[in-house]
């Protein structure tokens, strides 16, 4: 068992870095500050990421703070947060056209403006 073992575990740690340079090689067009709607005279913005080779699917990405960030007037658009890196990026790398929200917050919005 253990002659057998060796190769295949070279084979599977090889096919697995083929893999993984193989969505590394993957890019994703991102089109920033796409206007998704208006409200009272702002635009509403969403950053567009476009896969090297599209699957046909989409994802709506909304990302936020989770209650951990201040979100102030001059805070920077929650589509920098530093998500996009950890999830839109990866999902257009894997062939999803990825929609990334950049939906109005508190302060300046508060309860009920989300349901407007």
């Amino acid at each position: 068992m253990s002659t057998l073992y060796r190769p295949c575990s070279i084979t599977i740690l090889a096919l697995m870095f083929l893999c993984v340079s193989g969505a590394a090689n993957a890019q994703a067009n991102v089109e920033r500050n796409v206007v998704y709607g208006m409200y009272s005279g702002l635009a509403l913005l969403m950053d567009v990421y476009y896969p090297e080779n599209p699957n046909g699917y989409g994802i709506v990405f909304v990302s936020g703070s989770g209650w951990t960030r201040e979100l102030s007037l001059d805070a920077a658009p929650i589509t920098q947060t530093g998500q996009e890196d950890v999830y839109a990026v990866p999902l257009a790398e894997a062939g999803y056209t990825v929609f990334n929200i950049n939906h109005r917050a508190a302060p300046r919005f508060r309860h009920p403006a989300h349901l407007e």
